[in-house]
């Protein structure tokens, strides 16, 4: 199967599972963001240049459909599709890796969005309170979702050639542009 075909079949469902299903499996006020699988996917898969781009896309996304600050989530998946692409570049990403770079990302990005939330926002409190209180909570709630959708989706699409360059994901075999 094309590796586009899955791409464009993850952030579908992702998507749909973020406006539809997110609100309705909130746990004490804490929502998966199930945005940052494909971001992930493809960061693994395809390097971080393509993940930076599918990040902020798919950031815009969440940050549209929320009431939160624009741009948030669109800059914490930047930078976390950007540091899971050149840390995934060289390494072999099976189900067990991926399950692991999914948890630490997602925590990751959750509190990235919460920095960038409470700095960006007036009507946040204090920068710590609003990283323990939500960032850190969704976050690992994402976590467990990211682990299991990452671990299903490397085992079900096998990994291709090994890329080329530092982990940028431009040229080789695999690349974003080749």
């Amino acid at each position: 199967m094309d590796k586009n075909l899955v791409y464009a079949i993850s952030v579908i469902v992702c998507a749909l599972l973020q406006l539809a299903i997110a609100p309705a499996v909130a746990l004490f006020g804490a929502t998966p963001n199930f945005l940052i699988i494909p971001v992930l996917f493809i960061a693994l898969r395809s390097g971080a240049v393509a993940a930076s781009v599918a990040g902020f896309a798919l950031g815009l996304l969440y940050d549209f459909a929320g009431d939160g600050v624009i741009g948030a989530m669109a800059l914490a998946f930047v930078l976390t599709g950007l540091a899971a692409g050149l840390l995934g570049a060289n390494m072999e990403t099976g189900p067990v890796m991926a399950a692991v770079l999914g948890i630490v990302f997602s925590v990751v990005a959750a509190l990235v969005f919460g920095l960038a939330t409470a700095l960006g926002s007036s009507a946040a409190g204090s920068v710590m309170g609003t990283l323990a209180s939500y960032s850190l909570p969704c976050g690992i709630y994402t976590a467990v979702f990211a682990a299991l959708g990452l671990a299903t989706m490397t085992m079900v699409t096998p990994a291709e050639a090994p890329r080329m360059g530092g982990g940028l994901g431009l040229g080789g075999r695999g690349g974003f542009l080749g």
